[in-house]
């Protein structure tokens, strides 16, 4: 199959708007200048590179041939000039994640390779690469770990920082959640397959390795347009925690109803046809970077997203 490279792909073209109004309530909720200060203080990435480096076998093109080869392909569609090393864990779980912000890395669980086609493989690969993409990993990283370094702020603070970093812990584990959705859009322009991005889905959602061929992605995706979601600012805040905490993902059926919907806009299509980067020129730019990494920033931030540095 000869798969779209999306030249100059900007992720404003595919950013769900769920992720960015998380992100925008996230970047406003307090505590969240100490818990990166935190982070930063603590050399968490640099911990995280060596557990990872040491713990993983690397693929490349010596060995797993054909997911380095499917891996290079997605990072070629989604315009990564310099491609993220990939490693891979044993996980049954299908389950895939990207971390270290500073020098972003992908890991496999091989679970993804036991039970997935090569779409839907370059689905999952392509879904880590948005987090890449979008900068997410800053945030990520304090989302799993915010109950370590949440203590830490209340050390810091007197104990003030115990009541912070709940508050703190619901809009990051929250925004993380949405931010899937953003990342699921990139992971459908990575394999190009939408029925591959469903059934991968539907697999995420848990099944046993005996049954895994009776899943039927038509049922799955009819499940998905029966859903129906619920309002998350009308929740009271013990429903809000209870939404967020002890999910590592957002719900699966959730997910693929947010991707359906984006196929049947004709959001998907207008990003493969390149209107999308068309209607970007047409808008007016501010070129702002991090002094310290040279990263892009948006006006209203108050740290860089990739390496933390203060910007205020």
């Amino acid at each position: 199959m000869s798969r779209i490279a999306l030249d100059n792909l900007d992720t404003l073209e595919y950013e769900h708007q769920f992720d960015r109004k998380a992100l925008e309530a996230l970047k406003a909720t307090p505590g969240l200048p100490a818990l990166i200060k935190s982070i930063r203080k603590y050399s968490f990435d640099k911990i995280q590179k060596v557990v990872h480096t040491g713990s993983y076998l690397k693929i490349s093109s010596f060995q797993f041939t054909h997911v380095n080869e499917l891996f290079l392909e997605a990072c070629r569609i989604l315009g990564f000039s310099v491609p993220p090393k990939l490693y891979i864990k044993e996980q049954y779980e299908i389950n895939a994640y990207a971390t270290c912000f500073a020098d972003p890395i992908v890991v496999l669980g091989s679970g993804c390779l036991d039970a997935l086609s090569d779409d839907e493989l370059l689905f999952i690969i392509g879904h880590e690469l948005g987090h890449i993409k979008s900068q997410h990993l800053l945030y990520n990283d304090l989302a799993t770990q915010i109950s370590y370094f949440g203590s830490l702020i209340g050390e810091l603070t007197l104990g003030i920082g115990g009541v912070l970093s709940r508050g703190l812990e619901v809009a990051l584990l929250y925004w993380s959640r949405m931010s899937e959705l953003t990342c699921d859009r990139a992971g459908l322009l990575v394999c190009q397959s939408f029925p591959a991005s469903i059934m991968t889905t539907a697999k995420m959602a848990g099944v046993s390795k005996k049954y895994i061929n009776e899943i039927n992605a038509d049922a799955f995706l009819q499940q998905a347009r029966e859903f129906e979601g619920f309002d998350f600012d009308a929740l009271d805040k013990i429903a809000k925690v209870y939404s967020v905490i002890n999910s590592t993902h957002p719900w699966t059926v959730m997910r693929a109803s947010e991707l359906d919907k984006w196929v049947q806009s004709g959001g998907y299509s207008d990003v493969l046809s390149r209107k999308t980067q068309k209607k970007l020129i047409t808008r007016p730019k501010v070129n702002l970077s991090c002094p310290n990494c040279g990263t892009p920033v948006e006006n209203e931030d108050r740290f860089c997203p990739a390496c933390g540095n203060s910007l205020k």
